[in-house]
């Protein structure tokens, strides 16, 4: 394991096959893989696919895969850090179905991205088990953060399976969960997301705060009462908090007060 780049290789040869099967890879498809190791998926999907582009951020590994796919038409490996890297460029037009095993430093903001993609058609990825936990909780629970409801407005997802730490080399030190996810066919413009993500990170900023207390921040010149009468309108009780809400009352919020902070 490079301690740089925090790599834990996945092992078990079952559990390779369950994350191959769950992917549901057609002869037509388009796979981009996150973080291939020493591919030991790729050339498993790439069995399966029309094309894969493997993107991994190690220069030494990227240099191994090359060596060993070198000969292999249908896949193409990219070095780089796939936070700096446009899905949507290398799609092609393509919808294509994002597969990977996440380095856990940086997966939120790598998920963040691929929400954010305009254009997949599928996504199974592996996390670990507190994030994807909370990305599936539901309203009321101790899990629900504001990546859960950004998560679960933007895609329809479900946790497939558990992998145990001896599943790899070397061993996490944190459980590891694979999930499984589609866009959301609900549209949605740039403006719109910022707007939903300024309102939800709002509400959540102090997550033991009523959510009156907490959208007075980003709702200038407006009192708590003019808050608590957006709430009801919305159908929220006034005393309600972050986590006690749904999506669609958060998209309620948005709307009433997109025009109101400016975006």
């Amino acid at each position: 394991m490079s301690h740089r780049w925090g790599q834990c290789f996945l092992t078990d040869i079952a559990t390779r096959q369950r994350i191959v099967d769950a992917a549901s890879i057609t002869a037509q498809d388009h796979v981009i893989e996150i973080g291939p190791g020493h591919g030991e998926l790729t050339a498993l999907y790439a069995a399966k696919a029309a094309r894969v582009t493997a993107i991994e951020i190690d220069p030494a590994l990227c240099a191994r895969l090359n060596e060993t796919y070198h000969a292999s038409t249908n896949i193409e490996i990219l070095q780089g850090d796939v936070r700096a890297i446009n899905f949507e460029a290398i799609a092609s037009g393509t919808p294509p179905v994002i597969l990977g095993n996440l380095p856990y430093y940086c997966s939120k903001p790598i998920l963040e991205k691929i929400l954010e993609c305009n254009v997949y058609k599928r996504s199974v990825i592996m996390l670990q088990s507190e994030l994807v936990h909370r990305l599936t909780a539901g309203p009321g629970t101790s899990e629900v953060a504001a990546l859960t409801i950004f998560f679960q407005w933007r895609a329809q997802g479900s946790l497939l399976f558990d992998v145990p730490a001896t599943c790899f080399r070397p061993q996490p030190k944190v459980g590891s969960s694979v999930i499984a996810f589609s866009p959301s066919s609900a549209p949605a413009s740039q403006g719109l997301k910022a707007a939903f993500k300024h309102v939800v990170n709002a509400a959540f900023h102090n997550r033991r705060k009523m959510l009156t207390n907490n959208l007075m921040r980003i709702l200038p010149h407006t009192d708590k009462k003019a808050v608590e009468g957006i709430l009801i309108a919305c159908g929220i009780a006034s005393n309600a908090r972050a986590q006690e809400i749904c999506v669609d009352d958060f998209l309620k919020l948005t709307a009433l007060t997109r025009e109101k902070i400016g975006m």
